[in-house]
């Protein structure tokens, strides 16, 4: 991490991100609960219809994020839907992931 990026998500925790070859990747942001739309009634909605689980968000740094890889943090793990730089002129200083909770529990970090 270096410049903004660092100075935006330096106190972030850390997450792991598992590929499917085994190696891992280190990075720092936070995952939260992907929020229902505003007059949803609180039901989880995806463009696709109601979700039968919530979706996460992870927002932070995190290198070569793809769909299907595992980003672990604070001992739970989530498979990875998609993932999106975020940048400012055209730079990607930090990466908007969504996430589906495993049923696993992860015990790296």
């Amino acid at each position: 991490m270096k410049g903004l990026e660092k100075q935006l998500f330096s106190r972030f925790p850390p997450a792991e991100l598992v590929k499917p070859d085994g190696s891992r990747k280190k990075g720092r942001g936070i995952v939260v609960r992907q929020r229902a739309p505003t007059g949803a009634l609180g039901l989880d909605r995806h463009p696709l219809g109601k979700l039968s689980q919530p979706l996460y968000v992870f927002t932070g740094v995190m290198a070569e994020v793809d769909r299907g890889d595992r980003l672990c943090q604070g001992g739970t793990s989530y498979r990875v839907i998609s993932a999106q730089p975020v940048g400012l002129a055209g730079k990607p200083l930090w990466v908007r992931v969504v996430l589906e909770k495993e049923e696993w529990e992860y015990e790296g970090i």
